[in-house]
């Protein structure tokens, strides 16, 4: 099975430098006019933390995601 991943972006850390869209080689993040990233294709993350570890304001943040299967 497939890992899936939850990624976060803390905005008011994000400077909308466009790094992470750049970097991402699922293309997660959109970067809209003016705005700031947001990850709008959470299901293609592969957890390279590519976006993490060259955010120049570690806005972001990726993390397991737990599927719920019952198995607590």
């Amino acid at each position: 099975m497939k890992k899936s991943y939850n990624v976060l972006v803390k905005e008011s850390w994000c400077k909308a430098c466009g790094i992470c869209v750049e970097v991402c080689p699922t293309k997660v993040f959109i970067l809209p006019d003016g705005g700031k990233a947001r990850p709008v294709e959470e299901d293609n993350c592969v957890g390279c933390m590519q976006c993490v570890n060259l955010c120049p304001e570690l806005a972001i943040q990726v993390v397991d995601r737990k599927e719920d299967n019952g198995d607590e």
